[in-house]
C-alpha cells in the first residue's frame, strides 16, 4: 500500500513540476534575458520536484510492476495537465480530449488490477 502512496506522490510532483516549467517559460517570454527561464524560482523548484518525482517513483516500482506504474504516472500526469490547461491557462478542450481522458482512465484501471 505504501508503494501506491509513493506512486501518487511521484505523479503529483511530476505534474506540479511540469506546470512550474510552463510558468517559467511564460516568464522567459516576457524577459529579454535568455536565461530568465532557468534562473526563475519556478524553474528551480520544478527541477527539485522532478528529482522528488524520480525518488518516489523508484521507491514505488520496487513492488509495483513497471507496466502498471509507468502508465499510472504518465496517464494521471496527462490528465492533470489537461485540466490545468483548461482551468488555469484557458486552453480549449474538445470531445476528443475528453474521450482520450476516459480511455486513459480505463486503461489505467485495467492495468492496475494485477
Amino acid at each position: 500500500m505504501i508503494s501506491w502512496l509513493f506512486l501518487i506522490f511521484s505523479t503529483v510532483f511530476n505534474s506540479t513540476a511540469s506546470v512550474l516549467v510552463k510558468l517559467a517559460s511564460n516568464k522567459g517570454i516576457e524577459s529579454s534575458n535568455p536565461l530568465a527561464i532557468y534562473l526563475s524560482w519556478q524553474f528551480i523548484l520544478a527541477c527539485c520536484l522532478f528529482g522528488a518525482n524520480l525518488f518516489f517513483y523508484a521507491q514505488a516500482i520496487k513492488s509495483i510492476p513497471l507496466y502498471v506504474a509507468y502508465p499510472f504516472v504518465t496517464g494521471f500526469t496527462i490528465i492533470t495537465l489537461t485540466l490545468f490547461s483548461f482551468f488555469y491557462s484557458k486552453e480549449a478542450i474538445n470531445i476528443i480530449d475528453i474521450t482520450a481522458i476516459i480511455m486513459i482512465l480505463g486503461g489505467i484501471t485495467i492495468l492496475s488490477r494485477y
